[in-house]
């Protein structure tokens, strides 16, 4: 650190974003560019993009590509990063459109060197080629899809192929029974931090995704004057009643990671170990998994008590799922309405009750 600031200094080296990118000290830097964001000394960049960058100029500098490096090349930068800079315009980057994309081109890279020990060009590959490649291989193998479609409507592959979607044959599904006892188990051990209680909830009761979990703000939420606790996850709020509110209620109170100069106006319910940003879903996740949750079984049965509990539209809009999401949970639950029952929402006072 000390040779960045003095690089600095000494006018030696520009304060940019740039120059930390470049910095062969990554961890280094990293914290350091937080720092000066968080005292407006160089202005907000999205850091899931900036990691992804960085991935992608080391993977294709060193990943062996024996053929149509151009094309994967091009996937990879016309296709993903135009994409993820395009939605990290409009919104912060989460951890699975990344994750996605890592994927998907690791996997483009494998089609196209398997096809390669076939003594097979891309542009001459044929569907007996694709249906082999998915045959013979691991279900990560399906992921190429998005490549050949790619391929395809750019010219590098016949037209005529087709590449299938690969459907789950199962979904995991944590019973009610064992969900409840989890989150009474968590709540109730003393030694458990309260951040992690306070996420238990959010996922086992209000079936939010541990990415969404993470980046909750503060403005998010509000104690109303009987004191109940009200979450904002989409365009509408939610109460969330005691004992359940109580764990949030302590996390408000008391955040984590607030003791260091930079964190202590942080906007973030999960402060992260850096200035200026939440907590990593990884870790997140990974601490919910070392309490025994499966994450999407119980987000599975979370999300099928909430239809059955109330419609599934207004269980999209309240909890910020896409309609068809909480209708695919009501079908498959066998729900059915034919009457709305009365939701749990503020009533609203700009006109009389009818």
């Amino acid at each position: 650190m000390r040779e960045l600031l003095d690089g600095f200094a000494q006018h030696r080296l520009i304060i940019s974003h740039d120059t930390f990118a470049h910095y062969p000290a990554e961890r280094t830097a990293r914290h350091l560019r937080d720092l000066f964001i968080s005292c407006g000394i160089l202005a907000p960049y999205d850091r899931n993009l900036d990691r992804f960058t960085s991935w992608l100029e080391n993977k294709l500098a060193s990943t062996p590509i024996h053929q149509s490096q151009q094309v994967i090349t091009g996937f990879a930068t016309w296709h993903h990063l135009r994409n993820l800079r395009t939605r990290a315009q409009r919104q912060p980057l989460e951890n699975g459109p990344i994750a996605n994309a890592k994927q998907e081109i690791t996997v483009a890279i494998d089609f196209v060197n398997w096809l390669y020990t076939r003594n097979t060009p891309l542009a001459e590959a044929t569907q007996p080629d694709i249906d082999t490649w998915l045959a013979t291989g691991p279900t990560t193998r399906s992921t190429a899809r998005m490549f050949v479609r790619w391929c395809i409507t750019h010219q590098h592959m016949a037209a005529h192929l087709e590449f299938p979607y690969r459907r789950a044959r199962t979904h995991p599904m944590t019973s009610d029974d064992e969900r409840y006892a989890q989150l009474t188990t968590i709540l109730e051990h003393r030694d458990t931090p309260v951040w992690v209680k306070a996420a238990t909830v959010l996922l086992l009761i209000c079936a939010q995704p541990v990415s969404r979990i993470a980046a909750i703000e503060l403005d998010a939420l509000r104690i109303d004057d009987s004191g109940s606790l009200w979450i904002r996850f989409a365009d509408a709020e939610v109460a969330l009643p005691h004992p359940l509110a109580d764990p949030v209620n302590a996390l408000i109170a008391q955040r984590p990671n607030m003791t260091t100069a930079a964190n202590r106006t942080s906007q973030w319910l999960f402060p992260g170990v850096t200035a200026g940003h939440h907590i990593n879903p990884q870790s997140l996740m990974g601490k919910l998994r070392d309490n025994g949750i499966d994450l999407r079984g119980a987000r599975n049965s979370a999300m099928r008590e909430l239809v059955r509990s109330i419609p599934p539209a207004i269980a999209a809009t309240q909890f910020g799922y896409r309609a068809q999401t909480t209708e695919r949970h009501a079908f498959i639950s066998g729900v059915s309405w034919s009457a709305y029952p009365e939701l749990h929402q503020e009533p609203d006072t700009t006109e009389p009750d009818t």
